[in-house]
């Protein structure tokens, strides 16, 4: 659902994905980090905290290895 908000394409979501309801969850703390993290002298954020999200959890899963 997230997906069609942000205009990302309507691909079948990965199943290590966070669901709506548990990104309700997490979405505040990951939020508050970034506010504390981010100011005068700090690059834009590039990603958003939810496909960092997606993309550890898939890592955590899969085991793909770090080149």
């Amino acid at each position: 659902m997230w997906r069609s908000l942000l205009g990302v394409s309507a691909c079948r979501p990965y199943r290590s994905e966070v669901p709506d309801a548990g990104w309700a969850l997490i979405e505040p703390a990951l939020t508050a980090w970034r506010v504390r993290v981010t100011g005068p002298g700090t690059a834009a954020p590039v990603r958003g905290l939810r496909e960092i999200a997606n993309a550890t959890l898939y890592v955590n899963r899969t085991g793909i290895p770090w080149e």
